[in-house]
């Protein structure tokens, strides 16, 4: 995550037209957002905070969250993929592929480390709902995908060990993409 590796928050930053480490206040400028769960994680973030998202109505709790018109709306919301506690968590991968530079920048990351060591055993061994990337705009193609987990913790002899019962992955929408992207698909 942007806590551990900077690259995330740079790569992020560049993709969605934003200042990496300057956090947001009043409009969205990237269709994700991270709410922290600890006060010493209050970091500065284009895509996280102690806070809720910006515009997001009401108490947020943490774990991410993602931009949906899904249901009709016409304007886009703030849908929670929960972090609690030995229960559920949330993790993210971002694939970048530009065809014409022979180049492929792939971010895969997770609310906790837990989530972070899950999504590889679900996701690597798995790529099929991630690719190929389905938002396309200036010869680039770009996915954003948000994988949320159902845990099971292991036996008692190794209670440190969890199991996924339940994985599910969500894309964030072309619509949503296209706001959020717009800026950089015109330069």
């Amino acid at each position: 995550s942007q806590e551990i590796n900077y690259v995330v928050e740079v790569m992020v930053a560049d993709l969605f037209g934003c200042d990496p480490f300057v956090p947001v206040k009043d409009n969205p400028k990237v269709p994700i957002h991270m709410v922290f769960r600890h006060p010493y994680m209050d970091m500065r973030s284009c895509f996280g905070s102690l806070e809720p998202p910006p515009g997001f109505r009401g108490e947020a709790s943490p774990g991410l969250y993602y931009l949906s018109k899904k249901g009709g709306s016409q304007q886009a919301k703030w849908i929670r993929c929960p972090f609690v506690e030995d229960k559920e968590d949330a993790g993210v991968v971002i694939i970048l592929r530009d065809p014409g530079a022979n180049t492929m920048e792939i971010a895969l990351f997770g609310f906790s480390s837990r989530a972070t060591a899950l999504m590889t055993n679900q996701v690597i061994p798995f790529p099929r709902p991630f690719w190929p990337p389905y938002f396309q705009w200036g010869g680039k193609q770009l996915g954003v995908y948000l994988c949320k987990f159902v845990v099971q913790s292991g036996s008692k002899s190794d209670p440190e060990t969890y199991h996924v019962k339940k994985f599910e992955v969500v894309s964030v929408e072309e619509s949503v993409l296209r706001k959020y992207v717009r800026s950089k698909a015109k330069k």
